[in-house]
């Protein structure tokens, strides 16, 4: 989710854990001998979007104004479908490789460039997504004990840490059923607080688009589509039959994922206020943050904080595989030397998660710089360029005809759109941070 945290089943965690295709760690739903079939993809495809972001959506809606927000997320989810899809077939589109990894299709198209480009935005991505969820983390433990944020940062870290050294996924393997039940209770809570409000007229939420505020907005909603690391493995994982049809797949599994959140960050934004309008008494960054004090609230936070703990180490794990195999050699994989530098290499990962977390300490914040910068860069920028070059250099390209030049041209304006999303989020996010 990104806006929605990806499950262990189904989201970056199954990143293959070698970029030379050597080996690669499989996800427990992808059955070797057979794969996943549509609807089993379909519903892999919809964990992935499932997760914590999707708190951030009704102040991203302020922030964007109710029509922007609408239609901004609408418009998104066309362009992340198209890219991803992109991304999918690109699969097919490596010689010599039938499931190659995110860096390897890089290579194949670029070269050491884009294999550097695709390193560069998954360890941004992944220093972004987790930083995010120690910053809510960190928040949450304050609420709900009153701990200052730095001691609360450090707790938190040393979990992370101790929990990074796993070497199986086996222990996680339930981490994901817990935390689907910790958000429909947090979100069932918050629908039950939110029919209690008085909602306010909708003339009281004008300007319906604010475009000083639009790319705080769109970083946030870019979150929400943040699986593009999930892409590859979730379509290699399909029985080879329907492999085609991935992009079918990921449509219908967006479609009510964009619907659902679409409704519920409209009734939370309408039903706890605009920001613009009323400040002090508006929905907030965390829109858990608008429920009233008490137990039931503590519970929500206590839980949210336990599912957070084990879906940051979900992110983390697969892209300390990939570097370790990168960096280290994997025959000494199991001395206590190659061990023990595997185990400082992750520590090393958590550090920089808690230099991000300690650098931009709201969530919204970051979450919203994390979607338009190192979701961006893997989920609108990159696959577009790979797709192009990868059709350009393979023996089965379709031959050039008006359907071949149209998607060519859809792929320069994803590419084109992507960057200038960039380039808002970026600017958005230093005068944020400047007004601060």
């Amino acid at each position: 989710g990104r806006a929605m945290s990806m499950r262990w089943r189904g989201g970056p965690a199954a990143i293959r854990t070698s970029a030379r295709g050597s080996r690669r760690w499989r996800p427990s739903w992808a059955n070797a001998a057979s794969g996943s079939g549509f609807w089993a993809t379909v519903i892999n495809i919809t964990k992935a979007f499932v997760g914590a972001a999707s708190y951030t959506l009704p102040k991203a809606f302020s922030d964007g104004g109710l029509v922007g927000a609408i239609v901004g997320i609408v418009v998104l989810a066309f362009i992340s479908h198209f890219a991803l899809s992109r991304l999918a077939r690109c699969s097919h589109l490596v010689p010599g490789e039938s499931k190659p990894t995110y860096p390897a299709v890089g290579q194949a198209a670029f070269g050491v460039a884009g294999k550097l480009l695709a390193w560069f935005g998954m360890l941004a991505m992944t220093l972004g997504v987790c930083g995010s969820y120690v910053v809510l983390m960190v928040t949450r433990l304050e609420a709900v004990t009153g701990v200052r944020q730095d001691l609360g940062l450090c707790v938190v870290c040393f979990l992370v840490t101790l929990l990074s050294w796993l070497r199986s996924y086996r222990l996680l393997a339930y981490t994901s059923f817990f935390g689907i039940l910790a958000l429909v209770f947090a979100l069932t809570v918050l629908c039950v607080d939110m029919f209690k409000q008085d909602f306010e007229p909708l003339s009281d939420l004008e300007p319906f688009v604010r475009e000083d505020t639009y790319g705080k907005f769109l970083g946030n909603a870019g979150f929400l589509y943040l699986i593009s690391t999930a892409v590859l493995p979730l379509e290699q994982s399909m029985q080879e039959e329907v492999r085609p049809h991935f992009g079918k797949a990921l449509a219908v599994a967006m479609v009510p994922v964009t619907v659902l959140n679409i409704a519920f960050a409209t009734l939370a934004y309408w039903s706890y206020g605009d920001c613009l309008h009323s400040p002090a008494h508006c929905v907030k960054g965390v829109v858990v943050d608008n429920l009233p004090s008490g137990a039931l609230t503590d519970v929500v936070n206590a839980l949210l904080t336990v599912d957070l703990l084990f879906t940051c180490i979900v992110f983390l794990l697969p892209m300390s595989q990939l570097l370790e195999k990168e960096i280290l050699d994997e025959a000494r994989f199991g001395e206590r030397p190659t061990e023990l530098r595997r185990n400082v290499l992750r520590a090393l990962m958590v550090a920089g998660i808690a230099g991000v977390a300690k650098g931009v300490p709201i969530f919204d914040l970051l979450t919203g710089l994390t979607g338009g910068f190192g979701n961006n860069i893997l989920g609108l920028i990159l696959p577009p360029a790979f797709y192009v070059m990868l059709t350009r250099r393979s023996k089965a390209s379709p031959a050039p005809g008006i359907s071949h030049t149209l998607e060519m041209a859809a792929c320069g304006v994803c590419l084109l759109f992507g960057l200038g999303f960039v380039v808002l989020t970026l600017s958005t996010f230093v005068a944020e941070i400047a007004g601060r």
